[in-house]
């Protein structure tokens, strides 16, 4: 226990020190967006500007996921389907800190397609996180160290059991997500019951413990790609939170919010860009294509 302790506080000791030394940049970056239809002036005007920070962030600092872009054509039952996975907030190794001008947008039709442009001039500050210490494996159709997939890309089949197996040197706080290829986020660690996941330094956890996750597609779908997030601090990690009405009947059971079980990708990057601010929070990501049942492609 005493040497968990010192672990920690040094690890602690370095980040204070890497924190003191984090540089801090002017940086610009550019965008250009052809609005949807249902998007009004106002979302059109917030992405691009959006967009051409993350530009800057990613042209000064770099970030964390070898490829930016990662796209799959599937076919359902309905026709085919393209889903693009882009840039996120926390992939990026940069944060945003302010403006130092007020962001150039320009907007024309060409062709009967509506065109956004920014221009954004800003400071940033880099961020520093530290270094991936836990391990952890994907378990398919069973609990033993064979059934473990690939580290960086897995396959499953619809109805497929899997688990999670997970490992750290020092005592922490779990938290894992899988985000599907619809722009959906969904929690598996905690599970419902708990505010939380507390795992052991040095000891392998299965999860679930009394029963297993299992690979589903949406009706009509036959394949599907989902980005399996796992998430990692010392510190106590609480996953998102989503106001109650006011005349719920919950709130004093919930103190006025509760942890919600899904939300918007958008939504689910604004709190990973959160609490990835603290540069004890480690995240590591895998794709996962679940596959229909008899299929051996997409």
């Amino acid at each position: 226990m005493r040497h968990a302790r010192l672990l920690l506080s040094v690890l602690v000791w370095l980040i204070v020190l890497a924190v003191s030394a984090q540089r801090t940049e002017k940086v610009e970056g550019y965008a250009l967006i052809y609005p949807a239809d249902d998007m009004t002036r106002a979302e059109a005007r917030a992405k691009v500007v959006e967009q051409a920070r993350f530009d800057a962030l990613n042209r000064e600092f770099g970030c964390n996921v070898t490829r930016n872009n990662f796209s799959i054509v599937s076919n359902d039952d309905q026709g085919s389907d393209v889903s693009f996975y882009m840039l996120g907030e926390s992939d990026l190794r940069g944060i945003w800190l302010e403006d130092l001008e007020e962001p150039r947008i320009e907007e024309r039709f060409e062709d009967g397609r509506h065109i956004m442009e920014a221009w954004v001039n800003g400071r940033a500050q880099e961020r520093l996180q530290a270094d991936i210490t836990f391990q952890w494996r994907l378990l398919r159709n069973g609990t033993e160290e064979r059934c473990a997939v690939d580290a960086d890309y897995a396959e499953l089949m619809e109805g497929d059991d899997f688990y999670v197996k997970f490992c750290s040197p020092i005592k922490g706080y779990l938290l894992v997500f899988a985000a599907d290829d619809k722009g959906t986020v969904y929690k598996m660690i905690p599970n419902q019951d708990a505010d939380y996941c507390l795992v052991e330094r040095k000891k392998w956890t299965l999860f679930p413990e009394k029963s297993s996750f299992v690979a589903t597609l949406p009706v009509n779908r036959r394949v599907e790609i989902d980005q399996l997030y796992i998430i990692f601090s010392p510190k106590t990690l609480y996953p998102p939170v989503a106001k109650l009405p006011v005349n719920s009947d919950d709130l004093e059971r919930y103190r006025n919010y509760e942890y919600v079980e899904q939300l918007a990708f958008k939504d689910f990057q604004k709190y990973l860009g959160k609490i990835l601010r603290d540069p004890l929070v480690q995240v590591e990501k895998m794709f996962v294509k679940i596959l229909k049942r008899n299929q051996t492609d997409g």
